[in-house]
């Protein structure tokens, strides 16, 4: 049987999928992670449905790319459950995150950069380079496509909230490289600044999705409109 495999972060996984207009937050807050139920599925969830296959979804809330590339690594090559039949869903979020490993704790952290904690701002002012990281970014996914291609895997990217700027062609980048938050307020021009995915961040393309009724205005993420939207969307891609 055919599945679908799903990688990326709180838009993949679909944290505010709920929302619907004239909520309150309070309403809002009390379902914030529990996303899908019969009224309020994530677009990925409509997808696998829409065709009848199983969704195998690694992404979650606050992952970074680190964070889902060490997870493909784990399922794909560790486990080996990979399947030739699979198809892949990656979306890519913001370069503004990485993870590292906690000995204290023996947990691997994402953290914003910079962040609130004392490792995040060394590595944001001592080890970080926005350019550099989007380079590394292009150059895994580029590595990806050759080992899904060399498994039989169909495999697809998607820009969640952020416009990379890769420096080559990558044919299976969807929406020609446009993020969901351009597609969704049909914005396709620079943003003004990052846009983090931080709950109270608010650059211009996220006030545009509220005022247009596809992002939440508690913490900027797709609305239940919105992720019917983008199955659609995604759909006719692919």
């Amino acid at each position: 049987m055919k599945r679908l495999i799903t990688l990326g972060d709180s838009w993949m996984f679909g944290v505010g999928c709920h929302y619907v207009q004239g909520m309150s937050k309070e309403d809002y807050n009390r379902h914030t992670h529990s996303p899908w139920d019969d009224n309020a599925k994530p677009f990925r969830q409509l997808i696998a449905e829409n065709y009848n296959i199983e969704n195998v979804n690694m992404s979650e809330g606050g992952s970074s790319n680190q964070r889902q590339f060490r997870l493909a690594e784990q399922y794909f090559l560790d486990d080996n459950k990979g399947r030739d039949s699979d198809v892949v869903l990656w979306g890519l979020t913001s370069v503004y995150r990485t993870e590292y490993f906690d000995i204290n704790s023996g947990q691997y952290i994402n953290t914003q950069l910079p962040g609130d904690n004392a490792v995040s701002k060394v590595l944001a002012v001592q080890c970080w380079d926005e350019k550099e990281q989007t380079k590394d970014l292009s150059r895994k996914i580029q590595m990806w496509n050759v080992y899904f291609s060399a498994k039989g895997i169909r495999n697809f990217w998607i820009d969640l909230f952020s416009d990379h700027k890769f420096d080559k062609h990558i044919p299976n980048l969807l929406f020609q490289g446009k993020s969901l938050l351009s597609v969704l307020t049909g914005d396709m021009d620079e943003n003004d600044r990052p846009h983090r995915s931080d709950w109270l961040d608010t650059d211009r393309k996220i006030k545009r999705a509220v005022e247009k009724g596809v992002a939440n205005p508690f913490t900027g993420h797709p609305t239940k409109q919105a992720h019917q939207i983008i199955a659609r969307m995604i759909m006719e891609q692919i």
